[in-house]
């Protein structure tokens, strides 16, 4: 009884503690979405336009093509215009951690959100999402 009495008291302290959201800057978006990119140009316009049919709006897509070798999907990306969409290229083959870091350091939004080039997201998915995190602001 006094071991448990104890570690009741230890957890009893061991109150996590509270993050209160700040308030977006102007323009920052709420979440981040950011797709890495290598030889996918078949796929990487499916997940864009995912994203851009979220019932959240205040996001932001970061797609990074990590040294396509396939022409067909550099081709598509350095055509491809949507809106709150920025497309970068970086030289060289990179594997899709290293693509997905360099997209996260760009990114602006409270909250990062990694999805797979070859992937979608349901359309309520960011705003269920930003709900069970709290966030008032959505």
């Amino acid at each position: 009884m006094l071991l448990k009495r104890r570690q009741r008291e230890l957890i009893q302290k061991k109150v996590p503690e509270q993050i209160a959201p700040t308030h977006l800057s102007p323009g920052q978006p709420l979440v981040s979405v950011v797709i890495p990119c290598f030889n996918y140009g078949r796929f990487v316009v499916g997940a864009i336009d995912s994203v851009l049919s979220q019932t959240l709006k205040n996001v932001e897509i970061i797609v990074v093509d990590g040294g396509s070798t396939d022409l067909t999907t550099i081709e598509r990306l350095k055509v491809l215009k949507r809106p709150r969409t920025t497309i970068n290229f970086r030289e060289g083959k990179h594997l899709v951690g290293d693509n997905r870091n360099f997209g996260i350091e760009t990114a602006k939004g409270r909250y990062i959100c990694c999805l797979d080039a070859d992937d979608t997201l349901d359309p309520t998915y960011l705003e269920k999402s930003g709900f069970l995190f709290g966030d008032l602001s959505i």
